[in-house]
């Protein structure tokens, strides 16, 4: 007759540790793409911008506020999250002291949506100053920079340099 061996009594709880360990890790690296997937679709520093363009221009229309619109891609694109890192936050002074209600409008990858289409907007991202009742005084696409900005914002209908 054969001889049995011992079983290994700690194989089995120590696998399951395992698997425990193993299941940890797996949520966690799914918790940490899914906030980096969040982060880049809603840019931090645009966090206090509205959302919601109709509701922004019956503000705008009740308090005599311009709107600055800034229409980007979900989740941003390379030349939107430069602007958010880099032109937005040096010129926020001339957003807050100059009277604007500042939004952010979502456009689809094709620009064939009612909201670009509304705006004739045919490259992202593009910049409009809207007066009080919805008309388009000023408009900048593409990668504006910080000095470009600024003056967009204080004069509107000025060229493009």
């Amino acid at each position: 007759m054969e001889e049995q061996a011992p079983q290994d009594t700690q194989a089995q709880p120590r696998s399951r540790q395992d698997r425990w360990v193993k299941l940890g890790f797996l949520l966690v690296a799914i918790a940490t793409v899914a906030v980096i997937w969040w982060i880049q679709r809603n840019p931090p520093m645009l966090a206090d911008w509205a959302d919601d363009l109709s509701t922004a221009l019956d503000q705008a229309r009740r308090e005599d506020r311009r709107v600055l619109v800034f229409f980007m891609h979900s989740p941003p694109g390379q030349t939107e999250r430069w602007l958010v890192s880099n032109t937005i936050p040096k010129n926020d002074k001339h957003i807050k002291g100059g009277n604007y209600i500042a939004v952010k409008a979502s456009v689809s990858k094709n620009l064939k949506d009612e909201l670009a289409e509304q705006y004739g907007i045919r490259e992202v991202p593009t910049l409009l100053i809207l007066d009080p009742q919805g008309k388009e005084i000023g408009r900048r696409t593409g990668r504006v920079g910080e000095i470009d900005f600024g003056r967009f914002l204080r004069e509107p209908n000025s060229p493009r340099p």
